[in-house]
């Protein structure tokens, strides 16, 4: 690849990592500038580049050209246009052919890291310094959302970049560390109990595989940090009442009743499953009989994926998250580059975050999650490729 088309992929990636956090139309333009600079670049010098194209973007591929066939088994023909989500993974297989080396790479890690954390800072100061908004107020319904949509998105989106904060702090460089009380307080802030338990389940595995004082120390640490942001914000301790108040959207009873329609649905579509994202036609009832006030999924991947996919569907999707955890962390065992291999440490735990907090939420069609997610999946494996590139060259 020419020098002029590999800065054009450096530039794009750090306005990525600078703008992510700020606009999901930004992520949404440099992934497809990400795209464009890949055609490029195939066309330039297909044979040379070919062999670093990921093989398993095939699991994205497979799973919505499935999705694609649910609809058209249901007669959903008219809403093929929903599987165009795989643009929110491409930039795994975009990022692959582009040459970053160690420095660029650490960059991208501490613009995403500040940028995040200076986003949570200034919103602890609106709301408690009396910090003038600005653009608009970074809460919604007393919930932390930052500058997307809903909470959730935030939370998910937010729960990557503090899972690889405590994994690169643990692991490679102390520095990192620093940021995970501000980046974790960001998720509390949010009020999302389904993340806050995600990354607390995740800075647990991975202070045992440092030790069993650093787990002890890190439990105890996180729990602290949950009470003291607890503490400042109201809404949070609301959410947690509401977990026993059977008519509160997000309460446990809410949750069980979409689940055990959400389990029926499958029952009665075992094989193919009802059609990628029809399952809310099948909630409607429990929503009308007032069981349930949010039907626009089954807060669960698994049973929404059994019910929208079948079981094929449930094998492909949850297949691929398999998958992913493993691969990164047979590659956190075998690499001998301490960036790479800790890198891949840590998206191994983001993968069993997403695996966690789908539990509670439906996170596979989170678009700034993926989004984010592929991202990073991108860079590292340029930065793996890189590695080879230059290894091959000093022989």
């Amino acid at each position: 690849m020419s020098n002029k088309l590999n800065t054009a992929y450096l530039v794009f990636i750090y306005l990525f990592a600078l703008t992510s956090c700020f606009s999901i139309s930004a992520m949404s333009i440099a992934t497809g500038i990400f795209l464009l600079l890949f055609i490029i670049a195939l066309s330039l010098n297909y044979k040379s580049l070919l062999k670093y194209i990921p093989k398993d973007f095939s699991w994205f591929i497979g799973l919505y050209a499935y999705r694609a066939l649910t609809l058209i088994i249901n007669n959903s023909i008219q809403h093929l246009a929903r599987i165009q989500e795989i643009f929110d993974k491409s930039p795994y297989l975009s990022l692959s052919v582009a040459k970053v080396e160690k420095k660029h790479f650490e960059k991208v890690i501490y613009i995403l890291f500040i940028t995040n954390s200076a986003v949570i800072l200034y919103a602890i100061g609106e709301k408690y310094l009396s910090f003038p908004i600005i653009y608009r107020s970074l809460f919604k319904d007393d919930r932390l959302s930052g500058f997307f949509a809903h909470a959730l998105q935030y939370a998910g989106y937010e729960s990557i970049v503090a899972v690889l904060a405590f994994v690169l702090g643990i692991f490679y460089k102390r520095t990192f560390l620093y940021f995970f009380p501000i980046l974790f307080g960001g998720i509390i802030l949010s009020g999302s109990r389904s993340y806050i338990l995600s990354v607390i389940f995740v800075v647990i595995v991975v202070s045992f595989l440092k030790s069993f004082r650093i787990a002890l120390i890190s439990t105890i640490s996180s729990l602290g940090l949950i009470l003291a942001y607890a503490f400042l914000n109201h809404s949070f301790m609301q959410r947690l009442y509401y977990l026993f108040h059977p008519t509160e959207s997000g309460s446990i009873t809410s949750r069980f009743n979409l689940w055990d329609k959400s389990w029926e649905v499958f029952l009665q579509h075992p094989i193919f499953g009802v059609g990628y994202q029809n399952l809310p036609l099948y909630l409607k009832d429990i929503y009308e009989k007032g069981l349930t006030s949010s039907i626009a999924h089954a807060h669960n991947i698994y049973l929404n994926e059994l019910a929208e996919g079948g079981i094929i569907g449930f094998i492909l999707a949850i297949g691929m998250l398999i998958y992913f955890v493993y691969k990164y962390f047979k590659e956190y065992k075998n690499c001998d580059d301490l960036l790479y291999k800790v890198f891949a440490l840590g998206l191994s735990m983001v993968f069993v975050n997403i695996m966690i907090a789908g539990m509670f939420e439906y996170n596979l069609g989170t678009a700034v999650v993926w989004m984010l997610l592929t991202f990073l999946m991108g860079i590292h494996l340029a930065y793996k490729n890189t590695l080879y590139e230059n290894e091959k060259r000093n022989i």
